[in-house]
């Protein structure tokens, strides 16, 4: 569903931020490199059967979420293409849900009351102490039930990505 055709709905910016214990060519890294990213995505107890991507203007993705053993959350994919890559800077690219084979499917299919596309910004800033500010912004999404999973969701995701970059 196209956000235009969600009548009554308040939309909003989702934009969370951390403050990382890793320099920014290692949170850059584990963003960028699909086994890296693999070891974070998704929240406490989803792993991710499938991670590709091609990180340039451009390139495309895929990234899928497998729910906990035992829960009946089924395989969620999103695919979309890196509209803008400054390397260690920022990274912009779209959001399509997709199914396992990479095709394109529609939110609502998903039980998701979302947009068929968001659009996506991570920007990437080094401290002078060696930390990093990753800050993850989803644009003009719709104040919903939704919208608080994808803020645990990232946040959860987050914390697996800290312990990852400790592990280093």
């Amino acid at each position: 569903m196209d956000v235009k055709e969600m009548p009554d709905v308040i939309l909003s910016d989702l934009v969370v931020t951390r403050v990382l214990n890793a320099p920014v060519e290692a949170v850059w890294e584990h963003w960028t490199a699909p086994a890296k990213f693999k070891q974070w995505w998704g929240p406490h107890g989803f792993t991710a059967p499938i991670i590709e991507m091609d990180v340039r203007a451009g390139g495309k993705y895929m990234w899928c979420m497998k729910g906990p053993e035992g829960s009946d959350f089924p395989v969620a994919c999103s695919t979309g293409t890196f509209t803008e890559v400054v390397p260690r800077e920022r990274l912009r690219y779209n959001v399509l849900w997709a199914n396992e084979q990479g095709q394109i499917v529609k939110a609502a299919d998903l039980n998701m009351d979302f947009p068929d596309e968001i659009m996506d910004q991570v920007t990437f800033e080094g401290l002078p102490d060696g930390r990093t500010v990753l800050t993850i912004t989803e644009y003009a999404l719709p104040l919903n039930q939704m919208f608080a999973y994808a803020y645990s969701g990232w946040m959860e995701s987050l914390d697996k990505m800290e312990a990852a970059l400790k592990e280093e």
